[in-house]
Parts: structure tokens; C-alpha cells; sequence
């Protein structure tokens, strides 16, 4: 497992180390591998092209692309100028087991961060997303979840100021996927130009999954920069199909959540024809209606509808604060104020502790709920978003953040021997993790040849010893053998269960068990486990030989480059933007609209 950082001021041709960091997520991603991790520096990196993450982790092993502890990376797209797909700051299509941290994403052309395709088991944690769309006709969304993905995890992330041009049509978050399993749980979504949080399922003729929303925030979206409601202004849209397409939508079950200040609706059915759940959710002040919902067999139970939003419900309807004898009133609240709302997290990425729409100790709403499964104090449930006393419901953990790397000096021993071709001896690299750490030529006597390099400790790496010019001169076959490598004083031999030999190139296309005999410019890889590079262990060797008269040099890895810093260059396929709105029902109170370019749900 390898440990890559990127820096703004870093270059892909330098190492990927902390010292010689590469200068794009773009290149350090290609080269992940399942359990590798990820670093970006500090800094706002400026993207002319999007970012498409296409490298698989694997269960129990996922890539991690994660900010450096206590720094704050921004992927600025603000250069980029792609339209449809390509529009998306960075995207991930059919990409699965990715633990994407801490990163903020901005400016894009149409999105921020795109998750579409087939991409499933994928972490997407305390990301910053926001002012995205500023080219975009039809989009214009934060955070974006398409296609048949499935098991997605979007933890304490935000997303907001997005809009697109028109200034109707960018949400927070959009989640239109037939898959199942996917989680929204903490995230926040304000001030965006259409709704918080989108589910109309845009593709059409498809059943929606259902996605579990747990604990969101969803708060004074609809408006432009001017503050002039334009888009639909919902926290909370729970399904919608455009008119004759078929297909179904909703099926959702939303829990501990809470909208506020929305112009239209706080949670709004919006044609979902499929059953929704809601238990132990908060409306309060928004424009028209706190709960709409007019017809289905959907289920209500815990909520809280407060201040001057309406409440229309269709189906199961008890234990809620429109169903009591006595109204709820200011002094059940701690709080109604939510100017805090869009403050600082936690530390761990928990949203502001505040007091706004908690029960105070004498609340009418407290114990007046009815269990639903989720935990509570007392003799039953409170009403509403939040339990009163200790945490009732505590999130669920993450998965555990990558721990700031402890980088010392390992040394790696091969054992070499080779016969000449051409007066020329069999000449060999030694690499970690893909990255040249050494270098030399064999003789016929086996000899030690000891390198030195940076790596981080108490963590997997892979070492590897190359041979690269392989050939037969008047009928002499030029021969390259390992006989053993050693690596921080433990020995393995090149036949070992951990040793693999990747035929005619570092490709990891033609793999087979290792040999002692390289051949065909091939590389014998060992896959080293962290116990090869205890904390504990420091090495303080230089680059040595048995021969002085062998030619051996180093590359150690820990070197400093200044070449300015390069773009990514890699390039995006363009896709056709159509502004037909055929086939769209934009009725009067626009509870089925939603602009969706259908170019790109052809794709």
C-alpha cells in the first residue's frame, strides 16, 4: 500500500513523496492502487480540465484521497469551461470503494463533485462544495448522484451557493439512482438556487432507489445572489418523473432532519408515487408549505411542523405535533434562531451544536412520541429532530481517517548476480512503490547492493527490482538473477508466497509467482506488509557495493525538484448541451418541474 501527496506547488514527474510531491490529483489517482492513500496539500489548485477519479479500491482496502491533516486543499474550476459530464469539477464514473475527505470543490461549469455510472461502496465525507454552475443552462448542482450506484455513503458533507445561470435549477444535492443502500446522513445544503436536496428521478422509465436521508439541514435555498426567489425553493424534494416518461419515484425513508427558511416547501412529496417515511423530522418557517404531501400511503410519526409553513399530509399520520390536542409554541424551543446554521463543524465533522429547534426542558413535545426504532430517553420519543438529555442517536462512525504519516529512512539489500552480452552486464533498478530508488549493474559473483530511500512507516509498500535491458548479442544471453532482498534487515527470498514477477513491464497485466531468473525486462515484486517498516525502525545506510568497480548510483527518493509546477493536461470529452425542455410539465405551482439536460441522461 503507497502513500502519494500532492502539493500546488508540486510536479507529476517528481516522486509523489512528501518532499517531492506530484502536482495533480489526476496523476497521483491513476496510480492508485486497492488501500493506498492520497494527501493533498494546502493550497487552491487551479483546474483548466475536471478531474475523473477512475481507480477501483477494493472491501477493506478502498483508495483514500484525503486532505493533510490541519490543511485545506480547493479544487478551483473557475479555469475549466467543459460542458454536460465534463462540466463536473471532478467525477467518478463507475468507480467504486473510494473514500474521497476533507476537499473543497468550487466554480465548476455545471457540478461539483459528479458520482454516476455504476459506482458503488464509495465514502464521500466533509467535502466543501460550492458556487458551481456559473456556465451551466440546465445543472448547476453541489453534490451529484446518478445512474445504478449503489451503497454510497455522503457523510457531514455541504454544498452550497450553487447556481446556474438561469438561477432555477442548481440544488444542493441531486440523488436520481436505481440503486439501493445509498445514505445522506449530516450533510448541510443552503443558500442554492433551486432545492436543497433533489430526488426527482430524471431517468426516465426507471424505479428509483430508495436512499436513506438521516440527519441533513436544508435551509434558505431558492433564491439568486441577489437574494430574489427564482428556483423552487424546497429543503427537501422526495421524488418526481417527468410527465410520461414512467417509471417510479420516492420509496425514501427520512429521519432526524430539519428545514427552515425555504420558500416554498420543507419537505415536499413533489409527484413521489412511490411510499416515503418520515419519523422524527423538523419544519419551521418555511414559505408555503412545512409538509407537503397530498396523496399516496406515505407514513408520519415524531415530527414537528412550527412557524408558518402549512401541513398537508397523505396516509399514516400520528404522534406529530399537528396531531396533538395542544399546538407547539416558541417555548418549547430552546432556540429559534439559526444564524449559526452554516457555521463551522466540529472537529470530526459534526454540524454546529446550537441551540435552534431543541426542545427546551418543559417542552409539550418531549416523551409525546412513538417508537419508530430509532433510540430515545425516557418513557417514548420526543418530537422533532433532536432528543432531549444525553445523544440519543449517536452517528454512526466513520470509516477511521487516514493517520498523519511517520516518514523515516528504510534500507533495501538485493543480492544480484548476471552474466554480460555484448561486454555489458545485465542492468537492474530498484523501485518502491513504483518510484526508482536505485540503480546498478550486475556481475557474474553475486554481490550486495544496498539503497536507501524515505517511505512511510508502520505501512505497506511494494518494492521492486527491474531489469531493463534484457537481449542476446552473437549468442550470448544477457542474464539477470535475484537471489534474495532484504528490506530493513528481513530477508525474503525471490520464490516466496509475498514475491510476484509482472512480465515485460510494471503493468500488473501478466502476472505469475516469483522466480529467482528475470527475463523479458520483467520485475520482481515484493509485496511488503507494514511489519517490513516498524515505527520503531530508522536506517541510517548509504548506497553501497561489494565492487568499486562496479558502476552503482542512487536516486534517493527524498531529493528536492523546483521545475515549476505543471496543469493537468489530461483531456475531457466534450458533450452536446441541448436546451430543449420538451417533454417537461411546468405547472402552476411547479411541484413536478425540473430541469434536467436530456442530453445527458442519454449518455
Amino acid at each position: 500500500m503507497s502513500t502519494y501527496y500532492v502539493a500546488v506547488n508540486g510536479r507529476d514527474t517528481q516522486a509523489g513523496t512528501i518532499e517531492q510531491p506530484f502536482g495533480s490529483l489526476q496523476h497521483a489517482h491513476n496510480l492508485a492502487q486497492p488501500g493506498d492513500t492520497i494527501y493533498l496539500r494546502g493550497g487552491t489548485y487551479k483546474l483548466t480540465q475536471q478531474i475523473q477519479l477512475t481507480r477501483d479500491g477494493t472491501s477493506g482496502n478502498p483508495i483514500t484521497v484525503t486532505n493533510y491533516p490541519g490543511e485545506k486543499p480547493v479544487l478551483d474550476g473557475s479555469g475549466m469551461s467543459g460542458k454536460g459530464w465534463a462540466g463536473a469539477v471532478v467525477d467518478l464514473s463507475s468507480v467504486s470503494w473510494n473514500h474521497i475527505k476533507g476537499l473543497s470543490i468550487a466554480n465548476g461549469p455545471e457540478f461539483g463533485l459528479l458520482v454516476r455510472d455504476a459506482s458503488h461502496n464509495n465514502v464521500i465525507e466533509q467535502l466543501d462544495v460550492h458556487h458551481n454552475g456559473r456556465l451551466s443552462e440546465w445543472e448547476g448542482k453541489g453534490i451529484v448522484l446518478y445512474g445504478s450506484s449503489a451503497n454510497n455513503l455522503f457523510l457531514n458533507n455541504d454544498s452550497h451557493d450553487n447556481r446556474d445561470l438561469p438561477a432555477d435549477n442548481a440544488d444542493g444535492f441531486q440523488i436520481a439512482t436505481t440503486g439501493a443502500g445509498n445514505v445522506f446522513r449530516g450533510n448541510r445544503a443552503w443558500n442554492n438556487s433551486d432545492d436543497g436536496f433533489d430526488l426527482f428521478n430524471v431517468q426516465d422509465g426507471t424505479r428509483a432507489g430508495s436512499v436513506l436521508l438521516d440527519g441533513n439541514w436544508a435551509f434558505h435555498n431558492g433564491y439568486n445572489a441577489a437574494g430574489t426567489q427564482i428556483g423552487d425553493g424546497n429543503g427537501f424534494k422526495l421524488g418526481g418523473t417527468r410527465a410520461g416518461a414512467g417509471g417510479t419515484s420516492g420509496g425514501h425513508v427520512v429521519t432526524n432532519n430539519a428545514a427552515w427558511d425555504n420558500p416554498f416547501n420543507g419537505f415536499d412529496q413533489n409527484g413521489a408515487n412511490q411510499p416515503l417515511t418520515l419519523n422524527n423530522n423538523t419544519a419551521y418557517n418555511n414559505g408555503q408549505y412545512n409538509y407537503r404531501f397530498w396523496d399516496g400511503a406515505h407514513t408520519f410519526r415524531n415530527d414537528v411542523s412550527f412557524g408558518t409553513g402549512k401541513v398537508q399530509t397523505s396516509g399514516t399520520s400520528d404522534h406529530n405535533s399537528w396531531t396533538m390536542a395542544t399546538a407547539p409554541k416558541a417555548s418549547d424551543f430552546l432556540s429559534l434562531d439559526g444564524s449559526g446554521a452554516s457555521g463551522a463543524r466540529g472537529a470530526n465533522g459534526a454540524l454546529p451544536t446550537l441551540d435552534f429547534l431543541h426542545l427546551s426542558s418543559g417542552s409539550g413535545l418531549i416523551d409525546k412520541g412513538v417508537n419508530v426504532g430509532l433510540s430515545f430517553n425516557g418513557s417514548a420519543p420526543d418530537l422533532g429532530t433532536y432528543e432531549t438529555g444525553a445523544t440519543n442517536v449517536p452517528a454512526p462512525p466513520a470509516p477511521t481517517p487516514a493517520l498523519t504519516p511517520t516518514l523515516g529512512t528504510s534500507s533495501i539489500t538485493v543480492n544480484i548476480s548476471g552474466s554480460p552480452a555484448g561486454g555489458t552486464n545485465a542492468h537492474f533498478k530498484v523501485l518502491m512503490d513504483g518510484k526508482t530508488i536505485g540503480q546498478a549493474y550486475s556481475t557474474q559473483t553475486a554481490k550486495d547492493y544496498t539503497f536507501t530511500t524515505s517511505a512511510t512507516l508502520d505501512a505497506a509498500h511494494k518494492v521492486q527490482v527491474q531489469y531493463d535491458n534484457d537481449t542476446v548479442i552473437n549468442g550470448q544471453d544477457r542474464t539477470l538473477y535475484v537471489n534474495k532482498i532484504t528490506i530493513n534487515d528481513k530477508a525474503v527470498l525471490p520464490t516466496d508466497s509475498t514475491v510476484t514477477y509482472d512480465i515485460g513491464a510494471l503493468d500488473g497485466k501478466n502476472v505469475v509467482h516469483g522466480q529467482t531468473g528475470l527475463w523479458w525486462n520483467g520485475t520482481l515484486v515484493v509485496n511488503a506488509d507494514k511489519s517490513f517498516f516498524p515505527a520503531a525502525k530508522v536506517a541510517a545506510l548509504s548506497v553501497e557495493t561489494a565492487d568499486a568497480q562496479t558502476d552503482v548510483w542512487a536516486h534517493v527518493a527524498s531529493s528536492q525538484d523546483t521545475t515549476p509546477a505543471t496543469d493537468i493536461a489530461d483531456q475531457v470529452a466534450h458533450m452536446p448541451v441541448s436546451n430543449d425542455l420538451s417533454g417537461m410539465n411546468l405547472d402552476a405551482v411547479h411541484t413536478l418541474a425540473d430541469h434536467v439536460d436530456p442530453h445527458l441522461l442519454a449518455a
